[in-house]
């Protein structure tokens, strides 16, 4: 019973993966499924983001769905993938 219990995911974090795997299909994926981590540089992050903006995301979304990106070049440059993450200084919109 304990076991099963643990083994449950709570209501809280199925839906935080879903808002968070909607974002990487909706927005993210298709700026950069296409291209090797390697290739994306920080002007291209930059231009991303200012796209969603332009696009009339809402500054929290743009926010969430950089982080989440952000987050994967970190584990890349952690990795020794790559030697520093492109989402350094990206001007971000204001919340």
């Amino acid at each position: 019973m304990l076991r099963a219990r643990c083994l449950q995911p709570r209501p809280e974090a199925v839906k935080k993966f879903k808002s968070k795997d909607a974002l990487l299909r909706v927005h993210v994926m298709p700026a950069f499924e296409k291209r090797p981590l390697a290739r994306i540089d920080r002007l291209a992050v930059q231009a991303w983001v200012d796209d969603l903006i332009g696009a009339g995301l809402a500054p929290s979304t743009v926010s969430k769905c950089y982080r989440l990106v952000a987050r994967v070049f970190d584990e890349a440059v952690d990795d020794r993938l790559l030697a520093r993450s492109p989402c350094r200084k990206v001007d971000l919109p204001s919340i």
